[in-house]
């Protein structure tokens, strides 16, 4: 009888040491499927942002194009005499200038506060 309780007291500590190891093993491996989900919501995040960044700089690059195209539209108008038509010209390019202006503050406004939230979620939680 004394050598059964011996051998299953053995038993025991056996199992419950197998038992903390398995436990380890999913709390492990636990942390693990949490910190892939927080890192792959990190790389949306940035991806969004570089995407938003990559709109308003390109929008506004194409806004340009089109100014420069409408200047150099006026300066043809004015060297043929047509003064009416150049204004208006003038005016479509200063107007494009104009939200090509805005919509390179957008991006750089977009680029400086990505870094500065750095670590915080798109809702303003940590």
């Amino acid at each position: 009888m004394n050598r059964l309780l011996r051998n299953l007291s053995i038993h025991a500590a056996v199992v419950a040491a197998l038992s903390c190891f398995v436990v380890l093993i999913l709390v492990i491996a636990g942390l693990g499927v949490v910190a892939d989900r927080d890192a792959q919501n990190n790389l949306d995040t940035l991806n969004n942002i570089s995407g938003a960044q990559l709109n308003e700089i390109n929008r506004a690059d194409s806004l340009l194009n089109q100014a420069m195209l409408a200047m150099e539209t006026a300066s043809n108008y004015l060297m043929v005499g047509q003064t009416r038509q150049s204004n208006e010209q003038v005016d479509i390019a200063a107007n494009r200038i104009e939200r090509s202006e805005r919509r390179f503050e957008r991006f750089a406004t977009n680029s400086f506060s990505s870094r500065r939230s750095f670590g915080k979620r798109p809702d303003g939680r940590l």
